[in-house]
């Protein structure tokens, strides 16, 4: 874990070890519906943040935080809730436990991330950068773009030893959230509430004694599970600097929050390549499947797999890709596509290819997915974009929504309509055809069976980077991207 030394904000980060019990229940009732239990889960990640060293990344056997002016420090941890409690639950209380090793008399304050940061050894963070991307603010200070403004619990760290921090209602509700939106999970950050110079230090996932999250929780109120996937056109690994870089890429994937990702123009041995990168970057397991250059990555096992040559294609054969998890009470069949475009790879454009070939090609998928009970995923590059509204949809985007075979949902726009889609306003607006994952919104998911719960089109840019090559004419160009496409990233509830 990387962490930091006098840092003002501190930010909570994945957990990947636990130890639970139940309160007052019988062994059979374990997990029963509003049955009350508790976990003791320990932080995976951390990591510390300083301005006065604004491109340097720490790694250390502690984590600090102070407001001095100036040479202000934070510090960024994250729980992954879910894997340790399970989703689908209420957290009814938190206390975070931290070993101080350094006293201060200064108020911090516990605010929730908005914005992601890499994990894993790999991990990028630092004051200017949040994992690809910039902060918003430097020191992720942006309200809302890095961090919420609600409070969610206040302590003064006066003494050395083992300190015990609950959550307030607001912290509790942010907490369980993160439980049960993974793909939202973010971490949390500690902020210094004061200019004062005096410095919280306590250890670090290295350290003697990590930071421990203790939950009480119910189970049972939700139903069903929430499950993140991702589609990322990965270009072959070739960033917008003309250069391969699997692991940029896999460091973006896992930051995002994924466990299931279809990975288009994605060979075999490139899916070997990305899969062992995410395995670095993640400290987790993962699983890949490939058929016809359309890759589905999956942090769950696969219960099946299979793929389908289409018959209907104009410049080159394109293919489906499908694999079966278990998630919530039944399958979920991930199916990965990669639509005809209407140029070759060479850039001579392909005139056999029309809107009513991509139609086909759609109808093919969508058929081909019927074949599978459960949930239905369908994901990757179409190569078309969806026309200027719902109610005024392009053909391709008719037929994928359409009733033939099934009608699917478009993950964006359903996020739209909650109030739960974000992209990043300065370049990327949200709207329903103003979004783009290249030029244009050409990359989605569409699901059928399961609910919508939030979507995002990240920010992939490094702005600090601007050896550009693949041009796309527009403010994606500032910055250097590990892909010329952008991924959708969305949260589904599935029953």
């Amino acid at each position: 874990m990387k962490t930091a030394r006098r840092l003002g904000w501190l930010v909570l980060v994945a957990l990947s070890a636990c130890t639970f019990s139940t309160e007052n229940a019988d062994e059979e009732n374990i997990g029963a519906a509003e049955e009350e239990l508790s976990a003791s889960c320990l932080v995976s990640y951390d990591t510390s943040i300083k301005q006065a060293f604004p491109t340097t990344n720490f790694g250390s056997n502690y984590v600090s935080a102070n407001g001095a002016s100036g040479a202000i420090q934070r510090g960024l941890l994250k729980f992954q809730l879910d894997d340790c409690i399970g989703t689908g639950v209420t957290i009814t209380a938190a206390t975070l436990r931290i070993n101080v090793t350094n006293g201060s008399a200064t108020t911090f304050d516990i605010y929730k991330l908005t914005r992601g940061f890499a994990v894993g050894e790999k991990t990028n963070v630092t004051w200017n950068q949040a994992s690809i991307s910039p902060w918003a603010t430097p020191g992720a200070n942006h309200v809302p773009s890095d961090r919420e403004g609600t409070t969610l619990a206040s302590f003064v760290p006066s003494a050395t030893g083992q300190k015990s921090i609950a959550f307030n209602a607001e912290g509790r509700a942010a907490l369980s959230y993160q439980a049960n939106h993974r793909s939202s999970n973010y971490g949390l950050i500690i902020s210094a509430a004061s200019t004062a110079s005096d410095a919280l230090v306590f250890d670090s996932r290295e350290g003697a004694q990590p930071a421990v999250l203790d939950v009480t929780y119910t189970t049972g109120s939700a139903g069903g599970s929430d499950l993140g996937v991702m589609t990322y056109n990965l270009a072959s690994g070739r960033g917008t600097d003309g250069i391969t870089n699997y692991a940029r890429q896999a460091e973006l994937m896992v930051a995002e929050g994924a466990s299931v990702i279809c990975g288009n123009e994605s060979s075999s041995s490139i899916a070997t390549s990305i899969r062992n990168a995410l395995i670095t970057a993640s400290n987790e397991t993962w699983h890949a499947y490939t058929y016809g250059k359309n890759s589905i990555f999956s942090k769950v096992a696969f219960s099946a797999t299979s793929g389908k040559p289409l018959a209907s294609y104009g410049c080159e054969q394109r293919y489906v890709a499908r694999a079966t998890i278990n998630a919530g009470s039944g399958p979920v069949n991930v199916l990965c596509t990669h639509i005809d475009t209407n140029f070759k790879k060479s850039g001579v454009p392909c005139t056999a290819v029309t809107s009513q070939i991509r139609i086909s090609e759609i109808n093919e998928v969508k058929a081909y997915a019927a074949t599978y009970p459960g949930v239905k995923i369908i994901a990757g590059d179409f190569n078309a974009p969806p026309g200027s509204s719902p109610t005024s949809p392009s053909p391709e985007y008719a037929a994928i929504t359409g009733s033939t075979n099934g009608a699917y949902t478009d993950v964006w726009p359903a996020a739209i309509s909650l109030t739960s889609a974000t992209a990043y306003p300065t370049c990327n607006p949200v709207g329903f055809a103003s979004t783009r994952t290249r030029k244009q919104r050409i990359d989605f998911i569409f699901v059928s069976g399961a609910s919508v719960v939030s979507a995002t089109v990240p920010d992939t840019r490094d702005l600090s980077n601007t050896n550009v090559s693949v041009l796309m004419e527009n403010c994606d160009d500032l910055g250097v991207r590990p892909s010329d496409h952008n991924p959708v990233v969305s949260t589904i509830h599935v029953p």
